[in-house]
């Protein structure tokens, strides 16, 4: 018997609402569930414990069910939703090995100029009349870095194992399925132009985060990772680019806590070399160009562009 989805003959508008709410949704489930679970572990006063933020396992419990919740479910939904093979929608293809193996290369390349637009953005100052919002922007800044360092602290093999689990691989499996499988699409549909709808869904992407001063980089790592998408026909590339970035990032915090890397693992990439920037440049124009000729063309037709 041949699978109907029951929203298959519904526009772009209305799959693109019907995702808020399998969002939204999934929020409020995955909370709903979380505490199902913490309350055995902790009592009743969970729900009200104003130290929730210093409680190691309350965060973890949190952080792994709403990126369930929030993205890797409601991504696997609206596609079975909406599609007669969900699988091809999502970009579940087998990759081109080559593909995969150049990612490694592609965020080696890119290092410099994510190091230097991170520079540039947290040297961004606003108009001494909206000095209430930039404080209220550093103060934002300064907790989620925060919170990301104190969940990085914890170097015991158990803790390093639950982070590479919580912090690189979830999040690269459920954020590559909603900005780029499922919003990618969305927006090609919606714009008629596969690259604005990169850059719209890059821009989401990083806006989504709530990390301002770490806007750009972010921004740009959301269309090196769409355009990986498009051009490679298959979600598995960007999403083993994304857990490399983010492994890359719990690695170096793992070394600096340890003691064995001296520097700050936010500072690399930063250069006052012009040279090294432009190498970067270059290598990384020559990786898209060796990406754009080698590109598969059947993702939903318009990626040849």
């Amino acid at each position: 018997m041949k699978f109907n989805p029951p929203f298959a003959s519904s526009s772009s508008g209305a799959r693109f609402v019907l995702l808020i709410g399998l969002i939204i949704l999934g929020a409020v489930v995955s909370i709903g569930i979380a505490y199902l679970i913490l309350i055995p572990m902790y009592g009743k006063e969970i729900l009200t414990d104003p130290a929730n933020m210093d409680n190691i396992g309350y965060v973890r419990v949190m952080q792994i069910l709403n990126q369930i919740g929030m993205f890797i479910l409601p991504a696997l939904a609206l596609a079975w939703l909406t599609e007669r093979k969900p699988n091809d929608y999502l970009g579940f293809r087998k990759p081109n090995t080559n593909h995969m193996f150049g990612t490694f290369l592609v965020l080696f390349a890119i290092a410099i100029i994510v190091g230097e637009l991170m520079e540039l953005n947290e040297g961004m100052r606003l108009p001494e009349s909206m000095k209430g919002l930039e404080d209220w922007m550093r103060r934002s800044e300064d907790n989620a870095n925060g919170l990301v360092e104190w969940i990085l602290s914890f170097t015991d093999p158990v803790s390093i194992l639950i982070n590479i689990f919580m912090v690189a691989l979830l999040p690269a499996i459920g954020e590559e399925l909603i900005f780029r499988s499922v919003l990618i699409r969305l927006f090609k549909s919606i714009f008629r132009n596969i690259h604005v709808a990169v850059w719209v869904s890059a821009i989401i992407f990083s806006a989504f985060h709530m990390q301002f001063y770490g806007f750009l980089p972010r921004m740009f790592l959301g269309l090196v990772f769409g355009y990986l998408f498009i051009w490679t026909g298959s979600v598995w590339v960007p999403i083993l680019a994304h857990f490399l970035n983010n492994g890359t990032v719990l690695l170096g915090q793992y070394l600096y806590n340890s003691g064995v890397f001296n520097q700050d693992p936010s500072e690399i990439g930063k250069t006052d070399s012009w040279t090294w920037l432009i190498l970067s440049i270059i290598a990384t124009f020559i990786l898209s160009l060796w990406y754009y000729k080698t590109r598969r063309i059947e993702v939903q037709g318009s990626e040849s562009e």
